[in-house]
This record gives C-alpha cells, sequence and structure tokens, in this order.
C-alpha cells in the first residue's frame, strides 16, 4: 500500500507518493478529478492519504465553539496558502506576515467588535 501525502509543497505539478523506495514528487491535488482519483485509491485499499500538517486545536485554549470555528477556519487559511503558493513562511519573515494577516482577516478575526472585546480598541 503506497503512502500518498496530499499536503503543502513548493511544486504543484503532482501529488507526493511515498513508496517503498522512498523516492517522492511533492504537491497538493489540484482538480476534482485528482482528488477523486485519490480517494478511489483510499478507498479500495491500494493508498493510504494524510493530509500534513496536521491541525490541533487545544480544548483548554478554545473559548467556546465561535472561537474553535474561527481557529479552524484560521489554520484551513494557511494550509491552502501553503498548498496553493510557493510559500515558505518559517524561512521568509513576509510569507509568513502575508498568511497571518490573510488568515486573520478572512477567518473574521480582524472584526472590530472582536478587538473591543479583547481590549485592543479604546472607547475614549
Amino acid at each position: 500500500v503506497e503512502e500518498i501525502d496530499v499536503s503543502n509543497t513548493a511544486d504543484s505539478s503532482t501529488t507526493t507518493t511515498r513508496k517503498a523506495n522512498g523516492n517522492s514528487s511533492s504537491s497538493c491535488a489540484q482538480t476534482q478529478q485528482e482528488i477523486n482519483t485519490l480517494i478511489a485509491k483510499q478507498n479500495d485499499g491500494t493508498a493510504t492519504l494524510k493530509l500534513l500538517p496536521d491541525i490541533f486545536l487545544c480544548q483548554q485554549n478554545i473559548q467556546n465553539e465561535t472561537h474553535a470555528r474561527e481557529s479552524m477556519a484560521h489554520e484551513l487559511i494557511h494550509a491552502i496558502d501553503m498548498c496553493r503558493t510557493k510559500m515558505d513562511p518559517i524561512n521568509n519573515c513576509i510569507h509568513m506576515a502575508c498568511t497571518e494577516i490573510r488568515a486573520e482577516n478572512l477567518a473574521g478575526e480582524c472584526h472590530w467588535l472582536r478587538e473591543l472585546q479583547r481590549g485592543r480598541m479604546g472607547t475614549n
């Protein structure tokens, strides 16, 4: 059984496939047909699909259901950024800033009422 990693990479032409020989090429599945093919391989038992990086939400840090939903949306936006672009936020602070601003904006974390609730906006 081959292990297919459908996670983020810099090259967008293929999907990472790890076989016994350890060779791999990388990218995210881009089309519905590619996704359907990967799901079919998993369903017939010839492959195992993995999506990395994993996203973990720690119960002790989640305040409520809305916070959990926004946190998940935020992290999924990072995953999309990493999959669809040649972004390297670990080694490039401009990439990190870009993906953080994008994730916070699209996940709803930049709403003025939220900033007021967090005490980051004065009412004076």
